[in-house]
């Protein structure tokens, strides 16, 4: 059985306002490296809820769409080198 423990860490991310305007969805663009992302939408209960992953640069976007507009909410999430680095280990 896997064992876990806790670490209790803060985190600077970055925040960004967006609007998306005419832009659909399958088209976002990584803030990075500007190549097309993919759109993940993890628990149907939370439709304006998705995540964004970059297979380029890896890198890892939550997004949290306004449902009354074209805006969201986007948060760039830490890489994993960031979450290896807090657990004190290589990880797998």
């Amino acid at each position: 059985m896997a064992t876990f423990r806790r670490v209790k860490t803060s985190a600077a991310v970055k925040v960004l306002g967006v609007s998306l305007g005419e832009t659909p969805l399958s088209s976002i663009l990584c803030f990075s490296c500007d190549r097309e992302m993919t759109l993940h939408q993890p628990d149907d209960g939370f439709p304006e809820r998705m995540l964004s992953t970059c297979a380029h640069c890896r890198l890892w976007y939550l997004w949290d769409f306004d449902t009354d507009s074209d805006e969201a909410v986007v948060v760039l999430l830490p890489d994993r080198d960031y979450f290896k680095s807090i657990a004190g280990g290589s990880g797998a």
